[in-house]
């Protein structure tokens, strides 16, 4: 072991040279940043803080709520949870225990509309015959924000604003009884009753909700333009995260406004059962690529500032674990494949149902295009199951991507992302101790268990990375939780404009408690760099053994590693590697050599 001794020594004088080179962070914190795996021996540091620079200080909450008449029981899960929602986002207290998990949301919006968009100049259709719903039988309900309420329960008003609204700056002294009150004003107004028609367009009714009428290119039955800033003006701002909550126990059946004629009862182009016309003749509906990019053109350039969350007929077994949503698994998944029914008083009449609530709730149908806008929005969306009693996890899961959507940190230079979509770096956060006891990793969304380090009273914690990837149309991370690098997104372009080009660190389905500190450990060159990196040695650029070797620079232990294109230390152990170094064998390249254990852990 003796003649390793050398060994060490030049390479911590590598180390000493370059620990002069920074970078300037935005905030205050932690920050280390290490190039190259294929370049042990450089590193330099930089403070940069990972807290809610950006904070999501106002969230717009539009709800699309079926009123058919199977939607009773629904509908009262859904207000008996909205209390608890908004109180979570207006504490910034996941788990309501008195201690704040992430910024606060300041600013409220919270409006309603219904599924109820009409059934065209077609009369006689049960439950859409005119004079039912606000637009009658021709327009439904038309994406117009409700200010009625349920009178039919207790404490609720005939009437309330077309736009909830809780600004907490307005309640310094009566925060709680401010915060009580509009709660129970949004149940009332979550309940809008059972008697709206039984062709159910979700989609169509946010789309047509949200969208302003200068956007002439999306048009809607009539024809019209959408009522974003007309009858809905006010709703959404331009600097919030939107939140689009979708919940129906049916598939969505957004017609194409030329194809009406399928609601004709006495059509001779569209024939058979009303309850089996958007099945039988799928080419009437409306192509779901329509509302990826609506619904995407209303938060351009900024995709996680849209949370698109559906509670449907999805199977609760496949979407067990909110945090992780396979969306191609549900689509396979055998419930969720459309089939007539055979079975039962419905036979030939109804489609099987994909799940049935416990205690006489009801059967749900499959949502497939429903699950197919969420697929196609990214990994802001979520889905949950209708046939669950119990709606909390779903609502934990949109305070999640809520609190996601905040840039954390400028960086002062690009980093190389490679061909999978990463950076070749760790994100480390040490969390802050607090009694009677610490908080732990185990508790932080994101935290890789096998990674976690316990220092005294404090636990450290590395989060999981994510991909970034164009797969869905556009620039953005893949579905999970933890953190990526961003250098696309519109906030972090502002938040770091002060850089020769913008890019930072973004959290998603996660954000970290106050006092927490991070430190970024990168094993990257910087893209565009102009620093003076050394031409040979202890990982130094090489081009091959004979055209450029590593022993020009003195150090003959050294080989030129073709996979990196670096001068490695060569090992065939970790115990002759230096101090703070392991032997990597893996089945990335065929040379074993000596690199910092987390460039083997990923």
């Amino acid at each position: 072991m003796e003649n390793l001794v050398p060994i060490r020594q030049a390479i911590h004088r590598a180390v000493a040279a370059l620990l002069g080179l920074s970078l300037v962070g935005c905030f205050e914190s932690t920050i280390t940043l290490r190039p190259a795996c294929g370049a042990v021996g450089q590193e330099s540091s930089v403070d940069v803080a990972l807290v809610d620079s950006v904070p999501a200080n106002r969230v717009d909450i539009l709800l699309v709520l079926d009123n058919s008449g199977s939607m009773s029981q629904e509908q009262t899960s859904l207000a008996e949870q909205f209390p608890r929602f908004m109180e979570i986002l207006a504490r910034g207290d996941r788990d309501l225990d008195g201690v704040q998990d992430f910024t606060p949301v300041s600013d409220l919006h919270v409006g309603v509309v219904t599924t109820d968009m009409g059934v065209g100049a077609f009369a006689g259709i049960p439950t859409c015959g005119p004079g039912t719903t606000a637009g009658g039988a021709m327009f439904g309900d038309d994406g117009i924000l409700r200010t009625r309420g349920n009178t039919e329960i207790a404490g609720c008003q005939a009437s309330y604003p077309a736009v909830l609204e809780f600004r907490a700056s307005e309640h310094a002294s009566d925060f709680d009884e401010a915060l009580a009150e509009f709660s129970a004003n949004g149940s009332c107004v979550v309940q809008p009753g059972t008697s709206g028609c039984g062709f159910e367009q979700p989609l169509e009714a946010a789309l047509k909700a949200l969208t302003p009428s200068t956007n002439t290119a999306i048009q809607f039955f009539g024809p019209t333009l959408g009522r974003g800033d007309r009858e809905n003006a006010g709703f959404l701002r331009a600097d919030s995260v939107l939140v689009i909550l979708l919940m129906t126990d049916e598939e969505d059946c957004s017609v194409d406004p030329e194809k009406a004629d399928v609601f004709n009862q006495a059509s001779g182009t569209y024939t058979g059962d009303l309850n089996l016309r958007c099945f039988n003749y799928p080419e009437v509906a409306l192509p779901v690529q329509r509302y990826i990019d609506g619904f995407r053109a209303l938060r351009a350039g900024e995709p996680l500032r849209l949370v698109f969350a559906a509670v449907a007929g999805v199977p609760s077994s496949l979407v067990a674990d909110p945090n992780s949503i396979d969306y191609e698994a549900i689509l396979a998944s055998p419930e969720m494949q459309e089939e007539v029914r055979t079975d039962g008083p419905q036979a030939g009449h109804q489609l099987r149902p994909s799940c049935i609530a416990p205690a006489g709730r009801g059967e749900a149908f499959p949502p497939r295009r429903i699950v197919q806008v969420a697929r196609g929005l990214g990994p802001s969306s979520t889905v949950g199951s209708i046939c669950q009693t119990d709606l909390g996890p779903v609502i934990d899961q949109i305070v999640q991507a809520v609190t996601q959507a905040t840039p954390q940190a400028c960086l002062a230079e690009p980093l190389a992302r490679t061909t999978d979509g990463l950076v070749n770096c760790a994100l480390e956060v040490t969390l802050p101790a607090s009694e009677p006891s610490a908080q732990l990793c185990a508790d932080l969304p994101g935290s890789i268990p096998s990674l976690t380090v316990r220092r005294g009273n404090q636990e450290q914690c590395t989060l999981t990375q994510l991909a970034v990837s164009t797969a869905s149309g556009a620039l953005m991370p893949e579905a999970g939780v933890g953190w990526y690098y961003d250098d696309f997104t519109g906030r972090i372009v502002t938040t770091c404009s002060d850089r020769p080009s913008a890019q930072g660190l973004s959290l998603q389905g996660t954000s970290l408690p106050p006092e927490t500190t991070a430190r970024l450990r990168c094993f990257n060159r910087f893209e565009g760099s102009t620093r003076e990196l050394p031409t040979h040695g202890l990982g130094a650029a090489c081009t091959s053994v004979g055209a450029m070797p590593c022993n020009e620079a003195g150090l003959p232990h050294l080989f030129c590693e073709n996979t990196t294109g670096t001068c490695q230390l060569a090992c065939s152990e970790s115990l002759a590697c230096p101090s703070g170094l392991v032997c990597d064998q893996g089945a990335s390249h065929p040379d074993a050599f000596c690199v910092p254990p987390i460039c083997v852990a990923r």
